[in-house]
C-alpha cells in the first residue's frame, strides 16, 4: 500500500477517487485482478501502457527490469509469462547479461526498503487494485475531517467557506 500512496494522492488531486473505487469494485465483482490503470494494448503509449504512468508504484517501475534472489541467494531475472512467450530473445539476452555481471534491482531489497518506512503498513502485501483501494481509504481517513478533495472542492464552490449549508 505504501508504494501506491503517491498514486492515490494524484487520484484525489484529479478528483477521480469515486470513479477509481467504482472501477476497482467492478473488477473485483468480475474476479478480474488486472490493474485498473492498465490500458488495453491498442492504447499503449511509448512510455508504457499505464494511464497513471508517472505515479506508478515501484512494483510497476521495476517490472521487466528486476531480479529476485533464488533459494541459493543468487539473482535471477523476473519476467512475466507474456514477455517470455512473445519475446524469448530478449529474455535470453537478459539472462546472458546477468551471467556476465549486469546488476539489476532486486525485488526483495526494494520491498524491504519501502516497507521499513512504515512497518505497520509496509509489510502487508496486496494485489494491485486492493493496494490502490487501501491507499485511497488511508488518505481519506488521514485527511483533515476525513473528506475527499472533490468533496472539499464542491463545498468551496457552494460558497459556504468549506461548510455545507444548514
Amino acid at each position: 500500500m505504501l508504494e501506491v500512496l503517491p498514486l492515490a494522492r494524484e487520484i484525489y488531486r484529479r478528483g477521480m477517487e469515486q470513479e477509481i473505487m467504482g472501477l476497482i469494485e467492478q473488477r473485483r465483482a468480475e474476479n478480474n485482478d488486472t490493474c485498473v490503470f492498465l490500458l488495453p494494448q491498442e492504447h499503449a503509449r511509448a512510455n508504457g501502457a499505464c494511464s497513471f504512468y508517472n505515479w506508478r508504484p515501484l512494483m510497476c517501475r521495476l517490472f521487466g527490469f528486476a531480479t529476485r534472489r533464488n533459494k541459493r541467494g543468487d539473482p535471477e531475472l523476473c519476467s512475466c509469462k507474456i514477455i517470455k512467450k512473445t519475446d524469448p530473445a530478449s529474455i535470453k539476452r537478459a539472462h546472458m547479461a546477468l551471467r556476465q555481471g549486469l546488476t539489476l534491482p532486486i525485488y526483495q531489497d526494494a520491498f524491504f526498503t519501502v516497507a521499513s518506512l512504515d512497518p505497520a503498513r509496509g509489510y502487508r502485501r496486496f494485489p494491485i487494485n486492493l493496494a490502490i483501494k487501501e491507499a485511497l481509504e488511508y488518505l481519506y481517513w488521514a485527511s483533515p475531517g476525513g473528506e475527499t478533495y472533490s468533496n472539499a472542492r464542491a463545498k468551496r464552490s457552494l460558497g459556504t467557506g468549506g461548510q455545507w449549508p444548514s
